[in-house]
């Protein structure tokens, strides 16, 4: 669990291991109770990352197997039905997405320093690829998890699925370990929201069953442009991917994908660690109007870190109630419920941050911690463009990233605008009008030659609209008209006009 000093209130349940996920002051640090893993749980944990790094929505039922196998010599064959897997794994292209030209960039999770290539074509560019002090052995361990043609297996992530496989309950066996309860939590706004329990111990006095929320992909109903159905679940994960990558600011719980059988029928979705004794969410407290008596209920530094987060992933639902307040005042905010997030370049007109959109603590000047927020983000932008393909999140949602952080880079980290005001750059008011983003889009389009147009809905509002030839509904591959010099055209064109807005304000573009 994680717990604020001095906050005994605040309890995130999650899976023993090595956990990053804390802020810069370490203001959450890791505490865990747990005993120590019987013998042979680190290889067992070896395979399951292995088995996880291959499969998109791995089967619950395959990771209890491999947690509650003896430890030997690695099978050639898996231990679960084969058709089985063949329903929730696919092959992952070996492609890597297009990085900005000449950027510079460190993941700091494997030590890489990458210089990415100033061409701009379909295939790899990364150049002069360099570990620093890394034996032959880390490096094929690294190489293992950034692999263009695995999906990458974080290990808290990993851990997440081994605990709710009934991995650190070695009086369990494998068959125990399949029968998982869902249990509905609430009738979802986005759709099905399930309680997804573990096994429960046989042993008495055993803690209770690890719990986490499932929301399956076969009951969104989510209705939003630029957002393809059935892809909830990978947009659940690249929240957690990019929030952690910049350093676990806005607390996303760990969330990864998974698949269990529930009546002979495969349910395939997100799994996030639950989050418990909260102190209730947003909409449950009263935000004062002035920053000083805001900052004593949650402080200048954790509201910017979610608003930062919230713009760099183009939120379209952030409310009150899905963003948490957890440990004593000052609280920390936990934010969730990330299925809406990432919409395509072109359909940018649904941002919502109702949540935190008025509080007064965004509308002061950024703080040095929010300053260097946006300072990795904008740093470790390739190597989190590169985490989001691999799972297979489309490209025109790394275009809407891309954008959005570079935006954060021009107005905050070099002008050092407030967030309330980069906020409003990507609002419509009123609704029925584009936004100023939206505007500077079609402005971009039109220098970079790909057709455009806002034409007016039935209800009177303006609807930007791309050729659909232009769109890349997939991460990689696929038909599109947009040509490597276009792309390069059109980034070339909107970073310029965030830079002139940047320097001069929304007169001087």
């Amino acid at each position: 669990m994680l717990v604020a000093p001095g906050s005994p209130a605040l309890r995130v349940v999650l899976p023993p291991g090595d956990h990053d996920l804390l802020d810069p002051a370490d203001t959450l640090r890791p505490v865990w109770a747990l005993g120590s893993p019987s013998p042979g749980d680190d290889e067992r944990k070896r395979r399951c990352r292995e088995f996880c790094a291959q499969c998109p929505y791995p089967p619950i039922s395959a990771l209890a197997q491999i947690a509650k196998s003896p430890v030997g010599p690695r099978p050639m064959d898996p231990p679960f039905p084969t058709e089985k897997l063949t329903e929730t794994c696919s092959t992952v292209s070996s492609e890597s997405p297009l990085l900005p030209a000449g950027d510079e960039f460190v993941d700091d999770d494997f030590e890489m320093h990458m210089q990415v290539s100033p061409q701009y074509d379909d295939l790899p560019g990364i150049l002069n690829f360099e570990l620093d002090s890394h034996s032959s052995a880390d490096f094929e361990h690294m190489f293992w998890e950034e692999s263009a043609t695995t999906r990458c297996a974080d290990s808290q992530q990993t851990d997440l699925l081994w605990s709710l496989a009934g991995g650190d309950s070695p009086e369990l066996d494998a068959q125990d370990v399949p029968v998982l309860e869902a249990l509905p939590v609430h009738d979802g706004q986005t759709g099905g929201v399930y309680l997804l329990t573990g096994p429960t111990s046989p042993r008495p006095g055993s803690p209770e069953p690890f719990k986490t929320i499932f929301k399956p992909v076969d009951e969104e109903r989510f209705e939003r442009r630029g957002i393809q159905p059935g892809t909830g679940a990978v947009r659940e994960e690249a929240a957690f991917v990019i929030d952690r990558m910049s350093g676990g600011q806005a607390n996303v719980p760990v969330t990864t994908r998974a698949s269990f059988e529930e009546g002979g029928a495969i349910k395939r979705g997100s799994v996030q660690a639950f989050v418990t004794e909260t102190c209730g969410a947003a909409e449950d407290f009263g935000m004062p109007r002035d920053v000083g008596s805001a900052a004593q209920m949650v402080s200048v530094d954790v509201a910017q870190a979610v608003a930062c987060f919230d713009i760099r992933v183009f939120n379209t639902d952030r409310h009150p109630g899905n963003l948490l307040m957890a440990g004593s005042r000052p609280y920390q905010c936990v934010c969730i419920d990330h299925g809406c997030v990432l919409p395509a370049w072109w359909a940018l007109d649904m941002a919502q941050f109702d949540a935190w959109m008025d509080w007064p603590q965004v509308k002061v000047p950024p703080t040095a911690g929010t300053l260097r927020i946006v300072e990795k983000a904008v740093l470790c932008m390739g190597s989190v463009l590169m985490r989001l393909q691999k799972l297979e999140l489309p490209k025109d949602s790394l275009w809407t990233y891309r954008i959005c952080t570079v935006l954060l880079e021009k107005c905050v980290l070099n002008r050092h605008k407030s967030l309330h005001e980069v906020a409003g750059l990507l609002i419509r008011e009123p609704p029925e009008q584009p936004s100023w983003l939206e505007m500077q889009i079609q402005r971009a389009c039109d220098e970079a030659g790909i057709p455009s147009r806002f034409t007016a809905d039935e209800n009177g509002f303006e609807v930007f609209h791309v050729d659909e030839s232009y769109h890349q509904p997939f991460p990689y591959g696929g038909k599109s008209e947009i040509s490597a010099a276009i792309e390069a055209r059109f980034f070339e064109v909107l970073f310029a006009i965030f830079e002139d807005y940047a320097n001069a304000g929304k007169e001087g573009c």
